[in-house]
């Protein structure tokens, strides 16, 4: 540790507690994790009020402004084919909520499960390709 200009007494010296290297250490670790700790608390809050959604959340998806081969694209890039097709018929060939679950072979519970999963997979790449 390099002294003080107007002491000539680096800190550990004027710490207290013994003047041990390892204990001046834990202690400014500890105090510099509660520090975090106290970030992490105030971020995590969620304002009361704001029910179930999200709110970026969206609740329709506007193929009709996209590109086609932007489309296409982005439904290349969705990972699980279950909810590509369902997006694809949904969106793109503009088939009904029944007559999409019919062509997947699901109820409609498992369905609208389905869908929203789907929608939020579609909504994220399109927002990680700057597209909405």
């Amino acid at each position: 540790m390099t002294p003080r200009l107007k002491s000539d007494k680096c800190y550990l010296e004027s710490f207290g507690f013994g003047c041990r290297l390892e204990h001046w250490l834990k202690i400014v670790v500890e105090n510099y994790c509660r520090q975090l700790f106290k970030k992490r608390t105030t971020i995590i809050e969620v304002p009361e009020g704001s029910g179930d959604r999200k709110p970026n959340e969206i609740t329709t998806i506007d193929i009709k402004s996209l590109n086609q081969t932007d489309v296409n694209t982005m439904l290349g890039q969705m990972r699980n084919k279950r909810y590509r097709d369902l997006i694809c018929y949904r969106y793109v060939e503009e088939k009904t909520n029944e007559e999409t679950a019919e062509l997947l072979g699901m109820s409609m519970d498992n369905y609208y499960n389905k869908h929203k999963l789907a929608k939020e997979q579609f909504t994220n790449i399109l927002k990680k390709e700057g597209l909405i």
